[in-house]
């Protein structure tokens, strides 16, 4: 188990989202980089929908009340456990009574912490999933204590894992939406020839993309009807300025929007950070299709990309605990 002992930013329960309630006005939430949670999973070897804590900003410090396993993957944060660096995309095993501090995310914007046997939280609509905006969980707090949904499981080894390739993407691929017909040709390749950057108008429910020049309306964009929204839509706002919708985005909307951003890229762009550039580009549905049946693969056998840690012996308080030498003989010639 573990206590809170400071939070310097957001940090809330998340699993994979729940879904077949969009109808009756609940968000899908889920973590804005389900990547994470696989790799999570993988490190740990349990579900990758186990609940684990996603944190927004600048990490949080907790005491290890009960040994215990966590595994730290997403967004890079400096870690440390009692003052000794731990190494990140990593599992890792914690002693009662140790400090288990993170800090400011260094290549994105949300870090996950998991623990063996998954967080216990209250699932609600099916899902862990907290959306305190919609009344849905709630953020930790300083003495929140945090424990495990399952206990007395089976010890593991330590592993690293190679994460997926998603920090560095810049270049987003869209399908067609709904209402992408409502947009010129000149206006939606305007779009696409557009070099956007990420605002600090950002949270889970959408990011600001700003630009230079005039937006991008249609002319009957008043008249348009509330219909679904999905997380990936790019939505025009009634001056035209593109905003991309994120896990808790609401579940209906009367603004354009443009296009949709396919399932495998969400998760990269939910990572930048304020001020990187995107640019975006159309694909076919049977395109899409394929490349999300791809992805479906990959994270099927994410298991082979755990590593054994290589450690540092400079920096390995237990290394005389090793057997470093062995099969010396001594022999008089």
């Amino acid at each position: 188990m573990l206590e809170v002992i400071s939070t310097s930013g957001f940090s809330s329960f998340q699993d994979m989202g729940r879904n077949g309630f969009r109808s009756q006005g609940i968000s899908r939430s889920g973590a804005a980089d389900y990547y994470a949670l696989f790799e999570g999973a993988a490190l740990l070897d349990q579900n990758p929908n186990s609940t684990a804590l996603e944190l927004i900003g600048n990490g949080g410090k907790f005491r290890v009340l009960q040994d215990c396993m966590v595994a730290l993957t997403g967004a890079i944060m400096p870690a440390s456990l009692d003052q000794k660096p731990l190494a990140w995309n990593s599992s890792h095993f914690l002693h009662y009574g140790s400090i288990l501090e993170l800090g400011a995310p260094q290549n994105g914007r949300y870090s996950y912490l998991h623990l063996r046997g998954g967080f216990k939280a209250p699932k609600i609509f099916n899902s862990s999933s907290a959306q305190p905006s919609a009344g849905i969980g709630k953020y930790t707090r300083p003495k929140d204590i945090l424990e495990p949904l399952e206990k007395n499981l089976e010890a593991l080894k330590c592993q690293t894992i190679e994460p997926v390739d998603r920090f560095e993407l810049t270049n987003f691929r869209l399908v067609e939406s709904f209402q992408t017909h409502l947009f010129t040709p000149k206006t939606i390749k305007k779009f696409v020839d557009t070099e956007f950057s990420i605002d600090n108008q950002a949270n889970r429910g959408g990011m600001k993309l700003a630009h230079t020049g005039s937006g991008f309306s249609t002319s009957n964009q008043l008249k348009i009807m509330s219909d679904m929204i999905i997380p990936g839509d790019i939505q025009m706002t009634g001056s035209g300025q593109p905003f991309v919708l994120l896990p808790d985005c609401q579940t209906m909307g009367g603004y354009p929007r443009i296009g949709c951003i396919i399932p495998p890229d969400l998760p990269a762009i939910a990572q930048l950070k304020t001020g990187r550039t995107v640019k975006f580009k159309f694909i076919s549905r049977d395109e899409a299709n394929r490349i999300a049946s791809k992805d479906r693969k990959c994270l099927e056998i994410i298991k082979e990309r755990c590593l054994e840690p290589i450690r540092d012996p400079q920096k390995m308080a237990d290394l005389l605990n090793f057997n470093l030498i062995d099969g010396a003989v001594w022999a008089k010639s």
